[in-house]
């Protein structure tokens, strides 16, 4: 069971949406592969949001029991059996970063086994119906033209898409889009 976090920004009257890329490892389901930070909840978490609190930390130094206040969460996705990487089911949680916090610097990866970059985008991004276009994927258990996102050389396809569509449909409701 793993957590991840959602982690939303207010800049220049405009909101923003935490990315990372996950390092490029041998092995690794997720090499490469954007993603919101979390991981893999340890015997020590109190609670799936501890777990994504303590990992948002670990792997990019954001403190969100901190900096951050914990606004929802979003469809878990679940497996009756593991899935890739052992995983039976994330749990998204929504973390809006408080404006005003002089503690809140800008994320950056900690460890570089483990995160390759951190990248703000812009909600109004994934308005523009020309950000979502199929990507080229060589796997044969996948269709050859997933959906995804394409910002500026990065690929936003799969569980990600996923759970980025639920926060976007939710926004969305709630008239919070952008």
């Amino acid at each position: 069971v793993a957590a991840v976090s959602a982690i939303l920004r207010a800049r220049r009257d405009e909101a923003e949406l935490l990315f990372i890329r996950r390092a490029r490892r041998r092995g690794d389901p997720w090499s490469g592969h954007m993603a919101w930070p979390g991981g893999k909840r340890e015997l020590a978490d109190d609670s799936l949001v501890a777990c994504a609190i303590r990992e948002t930390r670990e792997e990019i130094g954001l403190d969100l029991a901190a900096a951050g206040e914990l606004v929802g969460a979003l469809r878990p996705y679940v497996r009756e059996s593991p899935g890739i990487g052992g995983l039976r089911a994330v749990y998204p949680f929504v973390f809006a970063l408080d404006r005003d916090a002089a503690h809140v610097r800008e994320p950056a990866p900690l460890d570089g086994n483990e995160v390759e970059e951190a990248v703000w985008i812009p909600l109004s991004y994934f308005s523009d119906w020309l950000s979502r276009r199929p990507w080229k994927w060589m796997a044969g258990w996948l269709p050859s033209t997933p959906p995804a996102y394409r910002y500026h050389g990065r690929v936003i396809w799969g569980l990600t898409l996923w759970m980025l569509s639920d926060l976007l449909e939710r926004l969305k409701a709630t008239g919070r889009r952008g």
